[in-house]
């Protein structure tokens, strides 16, 4: 340490310790890395919440097959006759409309029907959302 005199007065100095802040190029790597983690980011977020609408959907056309199914059985159980052949119709669920075929499966004992169910988003779906093969005894 050195010691300096002012005014006559004994007093030691400190060293100066250099401030040092971030240079150029470490900003700018810092913001190369954001630059290229922040739409990384922004896409898994978006496959996510696509992903998401995917789920639902999917869950409400399970719905639409498992509501046709029990309407399929109370005709069976209450009007004691068999669906036979193809039905198709729609369903409003959740705010959508929902197209549905029902499909007798023949099976080696008439007595226990089967029944091929498939929903597509209306109108005119191309993706079945929901496949759903029942047999009833």
């Amino acid at each position: 340490m050195r010691r300096s005199v002012m005014n006559g007065l004994k007093s030691e100095s400190v060293p100066r310790t250099r401030s040092r802040g971030f240079t150029l190029v470490e900003v700018m790597v810092a913001l190369i890395i954001v630059a290229m983690a922040v739409p990384a980011l922004l896409m898994r977020m978006q496959s996510m919440a696509n992903a998401s609408i995917h789920n639902r959907n999917v869950t409400t056309a399970h719905w639409v097959a498992e509501n046709r199914l029990v309407e399929v059985m109370l005709t069976r159980d209450m009007e004691r006759r068999e669906p036979r052949g193809r039905e198709a119709g729609d369903m409003m669920m959740s705010g959508n409309k929902w197209d549905w075929n029902v499909e007798t499966v023949d099976t080696k004992n008439s007595e226990f029907p089967g029944f091929e169910m498939t929903v597509r988003a209306a109108p005119q779906g191309q993706e079945t959302m929901a496949d759903l093969v029942v047999y009833l005894f």
